[in-house]
């Protein structure tokens, strides 16, 4: 088997047919299996999936195990020489994959473990597909998210370097392509992260140490993005995993994560007055979504040990359990 597709469905069956059948229709030549993982589905679909793609191998899971943790047992079952991690709300659009592919066979590459295509909206403009720097930093993150070094560094023209191929942090865990042997030597996805920066902690601290990761602009893929839960929500979710990612990477690096998004949370205050509408009420966003993500960092995270999978369950914002597992018909 050449390559495995690995997919996650959690209660979207509509998009994860559309994505099987669009798989079907644009792979090329090159040997491949499916292995879709349910993750605790209202209803039954594995018909519906079935008839996208007969070579799906089906994997229930009756509670939701979490993004990670529902890749990693894709992957386990996977027999492909390469794993291609591929979201439920992509579509493929042409020979991506096999482009990415024959990158990757090339003795040249060797050392790339990794790749990510370019992602494109559901109009087919770009969205945000890597992590530009190669080396990450507390710095890097800072001037990423902060609005004024933002501008300052003029880092947008990082983020819309899309034509040229390069070597990046990490790429978004909506289409990864791997070796398998990545996955064999490194462990797969951290189960402590429940969803979001699971990608971002795999690559940065771990895939790097042994591969290259590389952003492959060759190959396309609609990513239609937040269809399966509310944004505001998952907003917040996604800030306290990002908590977790630096805790992961040392205690000391929590600590000044913290105390960088207090200065952004002084900058976005003291800009108020000075922006119009629109910009106020992504203040008054950004400034919720960080006082309702602080207990976490502070209190919740340090709970634990900082090593991988070493917490009970992966982390969640509490006010999102109820979307997460009390999801039955």
């Amino acid at each position: 088997m050449k390559i495995s597709v690995v997919i996650i469905n959690f209660n979207t069956p509509q998009l994860t047919v559309n994505c099987l059948r669009s798989i079907k229709r644009h792979w090329e030549n090159i040997p491949y299996e499916i292995i879709l993982v349910d993750n605790a589905p209202k209803a039954d679909h594995k018909a519906d999936f079935l008839s996208a793609d007969e070579r799906i191998s089906y994997i229930l899971s009756e509670v939701n195990i979490g993004f990670g943790r529902a890749n990693n047992l894709g992957m386990k079952a996977a027999t492909g020489k390469y794993l291609l991690l591929l979201n439920s709300d992509t579509l493929i659009v042409d020979d991506s994959i096999a482009k990415c592919t024959r990158f990757l066979e090339q003795p040249e590459n060797a050392g790339y473990g990794m790749l990510g295509c370019k992602l494109l909206n559901e109009d087919l403009s770009h969205q945000n597909s890597f992590y530009p720097f190669v080396h990450d930093s507390l710095w890097n993150y800072f001037k990423c998210n902060n609005p004024f070094l933002y501008k300052l560094y003029d880092l947008k023209k990082e983020y819309a370097n899309i034509t040229l191929f390069r070597q990046v942090g990490d790429v978004s865990g909506a289409c990864m392509l791997l070796r398998k042997e990545v996955f064999d030597t490194t462990g797969g996805f951290d189960p402590d992260f429940f969803l979001y920066c699971e990608e971002t902690e795999w690559c940065r601290n771990r895939i790097a140490k042994q591969y290259k990761i590389g952003y492959f602009p060759e190959s396309s893929v609609v990513h239609l993005g937040g269809k399966s839960a509310p944004q505001t929500m998952m907003q917040v979710q996604s800030f306290i995993s990002l908590g977790l990612y630096w805790y992961k990477s040392g205690r000391g690096k929590l600590s000044a994560f913290v105390a960088l998004n207090f200065l952004n949370a002084f900058f976005y205050t003291l800009s108020y007055p000075f922006t119009d509408a629109a910009g106020r009420q992504n203040v008054k966003l950004w400034l919720r979504r960080f006082s309702l993500s602080l207990p976490y960092w502070v209190k919740v995270i340090p709970k634990f040990p900082r090593g991988f999978a070493n917490r009970k369950e992966g982390l969640i914002y509490a006010a999102a359990r109820p979307l997460f597992f009390d999801n039955k018909s």
